[in-house]
């Protein structure tokens, strides 16, 4: 089996020298100045959807102002109010990661779709991510197998994308685009700068991906997350709701931390990260065209934001254990389930056992 058609980067590095800057760093040959508009009207749609769905914290905003007036007047507080459902006092919280359970199920489900079409496990094909997961080298993020080379595909950087990955990228740059806009009005959280920096790097990564065509990896470290987030989102969202509804709280508070440690400790960590910042690997399958991480623009950049993003994912994984340990002695003393990531949740429950206390006392 011959290799030339795994990579294109004897053309690339022959045209590197002749690039201005902006051809350097924008690969992906359907990038316009129309994704910037396509960018803008799907993020303003986003905050509008969320505002209509989920509404705003009150507390975050002037009394008196149209917002406040319409801020309890979403879908979720009409579901809310006719069933019942959430906890006194968090019904904010309950629509908040709601609508958080809904966006990753979407987002799951649609991305599952995308890389199951392009494995070949349907047609009986070598698609690169049947070879992804055959081989952990990271190579088949890059470069096309012989099916593919076949079918008239080439590798990175004239990789081809297809319109269902191209919008479905800018479509999760303005969602995250979104998270950072609406975290003013959230709930304040103990972890509310880590979320920044999360949000920023996410949307950093997505963004040069999208530009450098790394769309593959890109899909990948999507699919990682978005497995977890349905599983950590729903069970967030029952525990907000009242006893009556919470009999699934369990499976899915136990799929959440046996997933997350799956998938966001194991899987991203030596199926993507490592990989790909093995650059004596990366030397060997490119033919040594790539000698360096330096060798190729925004790369440094991109390999730099996901190894934020798994520090992150450890610095988690570290409340989770103690919110599982929470969880466990909590749910044995029937007590309510307190979140150790909310600064105001931990005051409400203090409030709420000091009013107790003087009950008991007069």
């Amino acid at each position: 089996m011959t290799t030339h058609y795994l990579h294109t980067l004897d053309k690339y590095f022959n045209n590197y020298n002749n690039k201005s800057l902006v051809e350097t760093y924008i690969l992906n040959p359907k990038i316009s100045v129309w994704d910037i508009y396509v960018f803008l009207i799907i993020f303003i749609g986003i905050i509008i959807i969320r505002f209509l769905v989920v509404g705003i914290d009150r507390d975050k905003l002037k009394k008196g102002s149209i917002l406040f007036k319409r801020c309890n007047q979403s879908v979720l507080d009409k579901i809310n109010y006719k069933m019942n459902i959430s906890k006194d006092g968090l019904e904010y919280k309950w629509k908040e990661n709601f609508w958080y359970a809904l966006w990753h199920t979407f987002s799951f489900l649609y991305n599952f779709i995308l890389l199951l079409s392009m494995s070949g496990y349907f047609d009986n094909k070598n698609g690169w991510v049947k070879m992804c997961l055959k081989e952990t080298s990271g190579k088949w993020f890059f470069l096309v197998t012989e099916d593919e080379y076949n079918e008239n595909k080439r590798g990175w950087p004239y990789m081809y994308i297809s319109n269902y990955v191209y919008y479905f990228y800018i479509l999760q740059i303005s969602y995250w685009s979104s998270c950072l806009f609406y975290l003013k009005f959230e709930k304040k959280r103990k972890d509310y700068y880590i979320m920044t920096l999360h949000h920023l790097s996410t949307i950093s990564l997505l963004t040069y991906s999208h530009m450098l065509n790394f769309w593959r990896v890109g899909l990948v470290i999507l699919f990682v997350h978005d497995v977890v987030d349905i599983s950590l989102y729903i069970s967030k969202t029952i525990s907000y709701s009242k006893p009556q509804y919470r009999f699934f709280l369990n499976i899915f508070y136990a799929l959440f931390v046996l997933s997350y440690f799956f998938f966001r400790i194991i899987l991203y960590l030596f199926y993507v990260v490592m990989p790909l910042s093995d650059i004596s690997e990366i030397r060997i399958y490119t033919n040594g065209f790539v000698n360096s991480h330096f060798d190729v623009p925004g790369v440094v950049i991109q390999l730099a934001c996901m190894w934020l993003l798994m520090i992150m994912h450890c610095y988690w994984f570290c409340l989770i254990i103690k919110m599982t340990h929470v969880f466990i002695k909590q749910s044995l003393k029937n007590e309510e389930i307190v979140d150790v990531r909310s600064d105001d949740e931990d005051e409400k429950i203090t409030k709420n056992k000091s009013e107790k206390k003087k009950l008991k006392y007069y």
